[in-house]
């Protein structure tokens, strides 16, 4: 019991911190907090994970400000892009479109190519092909109202990922008959894709 309330409060004594801290667990991965100013007002913003794997039902964040964060599963469906993304698409008449995803409404896959839109009957599609998608995109926050003035400011928020563990190992080296070194050290592991700078 002592141990699970020093492990809650070392997590949320690093809310004023502002900085990256990585909390890694004895039976390997890891709580991290983290902190994200929004600098452009938006109905939803991803929270970056910088490369990390995260526990969906591990993320929060703190009370203030207001807002919901939640876990988004990472979308790789032809009906789920962002407008915008570019997308090869060959159509049963042997056709082969590359364009840009507009939009999906009543069963019509909107294309946009050269100054034009293409309607596609899903139907028609014998294959389809994505860039690659940033992985990046897991964490949702849905800011305040915009009649908030406060809309605009740090979130505090964390998850917990796998990607982190860590080891104790020991070395004793003889130097004499009578005498012997005793070096002891921790081996941290990321497993991550990516970096966090500057992390305690």
């Amino acid at each position: 019991m002592f141990r699970l309330f020093m492990v809650l409060l070392l997590l949320f004594s690093t809310l004023g911190a502002g900085v990256p801290e990585i909390l890694i667990l004895p039976n390997s991965g890891a709580w991290v907090t983290l902190e994200e100013e929004p600098t452009e007002i938006q109905e939803k913003l991803y929270l970056p994970t910088y490369g990390m794997n995260v526990r969906p039902g591990t993320v929060w964040k703190s009370a203030k400000p207001e807002g919901l964060l939640r876990f988004s599963y990472p979308r790789f469906g032809l009906f789920e892009l962002e407008e915008g993304t570019d997308i090869h698409l060959v159509l049963k008449e042997s056709l082969d479109i590359r364009g840009r995803f507009l939009k999906f409404r009543d069963n019509t896959l909107y294309v946009g190519k050269d100054d034009g839109i293409l309607l596609i009957d899903p139907s028609n599609i014998l294959y389809y092909e994505l860039p690659k998608l940033p992985a990046d995109k897991t964490l949702e926050y849905f800011p305040p109202p915009l009649s908030s003035k406060k809309r605009i400011v740090p979130v505090h928020y964390g998850f917990q990922t796998g990607d982190f563990s860590w080891s104790a190992e020991y070395e004793l080296r003889w130097t004499s008959d009578e005498k012997a070194v005793f070096s002891p050290w921790v081996r941290l592991t990321n497993r991550g894709s990516g970096t966090l700078m500057n992390a305690k």
